[in-house]
């Protein structure tokens, strides 16, 4: 990236570019506010955008150009996400959250910008505005373009903490205390599942930071519609369209007749851009890491229930451990602070239990034929049983449960939404829902719930939850998590 270089350019375009003041600002700021998901409005031929990739190579930056000309030149710009329009058509179509925007200077309607631009920047953010100074328009005589920086300092002013007001406007959106997270502060990801494209599309409509998903094969949900590598790289294009993540699982304990598919698999996968595999076998976590350089994610079927197992996913390239659900919260935060920033840790919060630990289950192979560790799960442990005393063939006695019958190994369906913030507190960075084999309607209600939740609204949850059928809810998940095995409903 060579930033002389597009500098040069944006003159020859006779773009204005930022002055050498105002990018020392920007760099300090993006330095001690780290954003994560930047927006930038007017990106000319890139230099700012050059900038601000320098300062945060890891940073996802999204900047808007509606000049044909610039926005060839733009796209030059390694890393960026680049979206040709005027600015208030394009957020009609792409309209995720930021924590952190660059307005460019010298827009006529900054008032009109300002709703805009609210709408999009999380609680907490960052609004960087350059040429906010209208002194020297004012002896231009602009009236028009003086109303409208007017218009839009007034609402700043009343709607953010000022952090910065001389000739460039810098302010932080007020963040919401009700729930005790804020939208960018700690706020873990949210991640939902994705059966099919629409499952997809409903999740991200409804808050979903990332969404995880399975080809036809090597997954652990063979009963979910699942996507075909056409509609994987539909999914992952869509995902990335709304500056969020997709999370690909190849989790099956992989045999030999395996490995010369997944290698293909893998490479497919490299080439489309996914931006993390989630694997539980150790041999297709190599083919993964010798192959391609996506982010691996650690299965929950791994069983990672220490941090010494965890430590040593992250020494053979691991950068997420998704921790077994049999996990005390303690335990939980001494893996965290054990990994520390070396990997992150992520935890299923709400969706079906598998009554065999971690997943790890014969049952269904033993009953039906249906390998469970191969995506194929029957959920025997789901059936009615009866009594049957062994000379007395065919003769079946009841065990009356309740009036639905008996279903002595059906577990109750987890629900952490009492604890996320306990969660937060001992260092997850991922919340995980489960079903993939749910539908859409499920999808739309617990990832909106969720999403709420993460937002820092107060509201009835359980009644929302309640909207859906679904199985009595818990918190215990085998080791009395949160203390005693509490029943949420």
């Amino acid at each position: 990236m060579d930033i002389a270089k597009i500098k040069k350019t944006s003159l020859q375009f006779n773009v204005p570019i930022i002055r050498a003041d105002t990018e020392k600002l920007l760099q300090a700021v993006l330095k001690k506010y780290k954003p994560n998901n930047i927006l930038e409005i007017g990106g000319g031929c890139g230099y700012s955008a050059s900038i601000m990739r320098k300062i945060l190579p890891e940073a996802r930056i999204t900047s808007i150009e509606k000049d044909e000309k610039r926005f060839n030149e733009l796209k030059k710009v390694e890393g960026l996400h680049c979206l040709l329009g005027d600015f208030f058509d394009v957020i009609k179509e792409d309209r995720p959250v930021y924590d952190f925007v660059f307005v460019d200077g010298a827009k006529a309607q900054y008032g009109r910008y300002f709703d805009a631009v609210d709408g999009l920047l999380c609680d907490g953010g960052i609004l960087f505005a350059d040429d906010t100074d209208f002194v020297n328009i004012k002896t231009r005589g602009a009236k028009t373009i003086v109303k409208g920086i007017e218009d839009f300092l007034e609402k700043a002013h009343n709607k953010y903490k000022i952090l910065m007001d001389d000739t460039v406007l810098i302010a932080r959106k007020r963040v919401k205390k009700t729930f005790g997270l804020s939208n960018c502060d700690n706020k873990p990801e949210l991640l939902a599942p994705a059966g099919d494209l629409e499952k997809l599309k409903a999740a991200l409509e409804c808050g979903a930071d990332a969404v995880y998903f399975a080809g036809k094969e090597f997954g652990l949900r063979a009963r979910a519609k699942n996507f075909s590598n056409n509609e994987i790289k539909e999914g992952v294009e869509l995902v990335h369209k709304s500056g969020k993540k997709a999370y690909v699982t190849v989790n099956i304990f992989a045999k030999n007749a395996d490995f010369d598919a997944i290698r293909e698999y893998a490479l497919f996968l490299q080439s489309i851009k996914a931006d993390a595999v989630i694997v539980s076998d150790l041999g297709v976590l190599r083919v993964f890491k010798d192959n391609t350089n996506l982010d691996i994610h650690i299965s929950t079927q791994a069983n990672v229930v220490n941090k010494y197992t965890a430590m040593e996913y992250v020494r053979l390239g691991a950068k997420r451990i998704i921790l077994a659900r049999e996990l005390r919260l303690n335990e939980i935060k001494e893996i965290c602070e054990f990994v520390g920033d070396k990997a992150e840790i992520e935890v299923f919060i709400h969706g079906a239990l598998c009554i065999s630990y971690s997943g790890r289950c014969l049952l269904s192979n033993y009953m039906t034929g249906r390998d469970a560790n191969r995506g194929e799960c029957a959920h025997p442990c789901r059936y009615n049983y009866a009594l049957m005393e062994e000379k007395r063939p065919n003769e079946f006695f009841p065990i009356e449960e309740n009036g639905g019958g008996t279903f002595i190994m059906n577990s109750k369906d987890l629900c952490l939404a009492p604890h996320l913030q306990e969660l937060v507190k001992a260092g997850v960075k991922s919340f995980k829902i489960e079903g993939r084999v749910k539908s859409i309607l499920y999808i739309k209600n617990v990832v909106t719930v969720y999403r709420r939740l993460l937002d820092g609204e107060q509201f009835d949850y359980m009644a929302e939850f309640d909207k859906q059928i679904h199985r009595p809810f818990t918190t215990d998940i085998g080791l009395a998590q949160f203390g005693g095995g509490q029943t949420v409903v």
